[in-house]
């Protein structure tokens, strides 16, 4: 995905999101995110995304960015604004929005919306 092209769609996701899940402004940059992180089954790689709470801004990778589908960019971006807007931490069960894999972005986005919403309504948050 060239660069314009993955930063109109982190752009779009973030309004869905809003439109989704009425919050708190976050702000949102494309950059190298030099942060390493622990996926669910213990293995070390880069963050494909990260929430600063304090700053309330996300930033996504830009290699991610460049390289990710739609699915799997849009379920990072709901990942963080999940951080950043709802205050919701990490998830070590899957499928989750909230987990650190990739590969709940296949799964059916209703129910990945709806997981969201039920962890709102039951107070998951942070």
């Amino acid at each position: 995905m060239e660069m314009l092209v993955a930063l109109a769609t982190i752009h779009l996701f973030a309004a869905e999101f809003k439109t989704t899940f009425p919050s708190k402004d976050v702000y949102i940059q494309v950059a190298h995110v030099d942060i390493m992180t622990q996926d669910a089954k213990g293995f070390t790689r880069p963050a494909y995304g990260v929430c600063s709470l304090g700053d309330d801004y996300i930033t996504i990778d830009i290699e991610f960015a460049k390289q990710a589908t739609h699915q799997q960019l849009k379920k990072v971006v709901f990942h963080e604004l999940g951080h950043c807007a709802l205050r919701l931490p990490d998830d070590n069960v899957t499928p989750s929005i909230m987990d650190k894999t990739l590969a709940t972005a296949n799964l059916p986005w209703d129910y990945l919306v709806g997981e969201l919403r039920y962890k709102i309504a039951n107070n998951s948050g942070l």
